[in-house]
């Protein structure tokens, strides 16, 4: 583990939070924890960038150099794709304000690309480790989220019995573009993504909607690099080109303020 870029080392424990049972899911689901390879069974170590205006191309040209693309931008001539996520939150805005209990995960509803399958996700972090479940859904089965007598082999009942139990409702969508490569460096598995073109705005619904009108844009372009072990030399020598320091940062913590969530709450 290089300390100098992450916490004390983590093992993590599959449960029920990281891995999905797909013995459980219905028949609407999609068995396909789409996109990343990283994102699956125990998840792996993420770390984020922001990059100045000056470096990005800079730092689109070396990924592009020394990464394959994701095999899931196949269908963009420019292999970027935008992603549009729904994020929740408390009437009193727990998540945004890291109150206890809700400091560890977001639950949000996430669109990529063109594609029309919804997935319903849950980001747990924890000392730079992220995992996460997710389950795809029509865009018909939103409303089951919304229905009383929810049935019970409804590939997404943990996604409505975590809303129920937490008291989330949905309050800003944000899309982005993302460039996003994967591949494999010291026999380990690596993804790189850079998200630019930030906008966001309130919304009351579950629908992440492709055509919403923005009311912000976020000025901000994030670099992650996310890996299983300890940083790769691949990614070393990224950082010492550029010059770059780790930060702590959100997209929904971003867009809560650019939309001013905060300020009504």
């Amino acid at each position: 583990m290089d300390q100098a870029f992450l916490p004390a080392h983590v093992t993590p424990t599959p449960s029920r939070a990281h891995v999905v049972d797909s013995s459980r899911l219905g028949s609407s689901a999609i068995i396909r924890v789409a996109p990343s390879r990283l994102e699956t069974r125990n998840g792996a170590y993420e770390l984020k960038f922001v990059l100045p205006d000056v470096q990005v191309d800079a730092v689109l040209d070396w990924a592009r150099e020394h990464l394959p693309a994701d095999p899931h931008a196949s269908w963009s001539a420019d292999e970027t794709y935008r992603i549009c996520s729904v994020y929740l939150d408390t009437d009193d805005l727990a998540v945004y304000r890291r109150q206890p209990g809700f400091t560890g995960s977001k639950y949000r509803l996430r669109r990529y690309g063109g594609e029309e399958t919804i997935y319903l996700e849950e980001k747990r972090k924890c000392r730079g480790w992220v995992s996460k479940v997710r389950t795809g859904i029509s865009e018909a089965e939103l409303a089951l989220l919304q229905t009383p007598d929810l049935p019970a082999e409804w590939a997404g009942v943990w996604f409505r019995q975590a809303l129920t139990e937490q008291q989330l409702r949905p309050r800003c969508q944000v899309a982005y573009c993302r460039l996003a490569r994967e591949g494999e460096t010291e026999g380990e598995p690596v993804r790189l993504t850079i998200d630019r073109h930030i906008e966001c705005s309130r919304v009351a619904g579950l629908l992440p909607d492709r055509q919403f009108e923005p009311q912000a844009r976020i000025s901000l372009t994030l670099l992650e690099l996310k890996f299983r072990n300890g940083l790769p030399r691949l990614f070393k020598g990224l950082v010492r080109t550029f010059g770059l320091s780790p930060v702590a940062t959100s997209k929904y913590r971003h867009a809560a303020q650019a939309c001013g969530l905060h300020l009504s709450e």
